[in-house]
């Protein structure tokens, strides 16, 4: 698995599309902080709230760049059958796919926090300790929940093998699905049973808030709960659709 691991990472690094997406990024992250910094009261208040503000728009490009190319390019090609004709298990394959996105994130999202840092530096903003916690606290669970988000959306390209679907139900999950909670909690029947809370963007807004605060354990913890929940389950549901499914060979 780890010539699989190794070769699929390198093939991804390659794509002009990952480097444009961290470009995108770092982009945006510059025009959302720049503006107003100078007459902001509080420099370090603004440039944090700009950052937290601008993560979603990153998780959405990364999101997207990591789930088409660890997943929409392997079966738009059908690789995957030569990958498993060859006596690749299909879980290593799974477990593969998943550790590929878990690196390409990870790499991903922190490349653009050192692209924040040193855009700190250039502006000249000095931060408080709870002002960097928060930075990275946002960072560290935009990973989490980016990554939720990739392996729950791999299920249906691995139930389908369909690209356009796998990215639609991207969408729904990252975009669709937290604002119709957010329509669902206008209904009081529904509002008492705090939907968003246990939403996977839910466990990580309230993760990072422990860790800004300084509740590390508290952070993880919750962290860990989601990671059972939506990760976990995710890849357990992928391995009951794709083990006894037929593949033309």
């Amino acid at each position: 698995m780890r010539k699989l691991l190794t070769a699929d990472f390198r093939r991804i690094m390659r794509k002009r599309s990952f480097w444009i997406a961290l470009a995108l990024a770092l982009a945006a992250t510059v025009f959302g902080t720049v503006d107003g910094i100078e007459s902001a009261p509080q420099k370090g208040l603004k440039f944090t709230s700009s950052i937290m503000s601008v993560t979603g728009t990153v998780d959405l490009l990364f999101g997207l760049v990591v789930l088409l190319s660890v997943f929409g390019d392997e079966f738009r090609s059908m690789t995957l059958i030569s990958v498993i004709g060859r006596g690749v298990s299909r879980w290593k394959f799974i477990l593969a796919k998943f550790l590929d996105s878990l690196f390409l994130l990870g790499q991903m999202y922190l490349l653009y926090g050192l692209g924040v840092m040193l855009m700190r530096r250039v502006l000249g903003v000095s931060l408080t300790p709870a002002e960097t916690r928060a930075i990275v606290s946002s960072i560290v669970t935009a990973l989490y929940s980016t990554l939720a988000v990739v392996t729950l959306s791999a299920v249906f390209f691995y139930l389908t093998g369909s690209a356009p679907f796998g990215v639609f139900m991207f969408l729904t999950l990252d975009i669709i699905l937290p604002v119709v909670i957010v329509f669902a909690k206008m209904l009081p029947q529904v509002e008492r049973f705090h939907p968003d809370r246990w939403y996977i963007f839910g466990f990580a807004s309230r993760a990072a808030a422990d860790f800004t605060y300084g509740s590390t354990a508290a952070g993880v913890l919750i962290l860990a709960l989601g990671i059972v929940l939506y990760i976990g389950s995710a890849l357990a549901l992928t391995w009951a659709v794709f083990r006894n499914k037929e593949l033309d060979f």
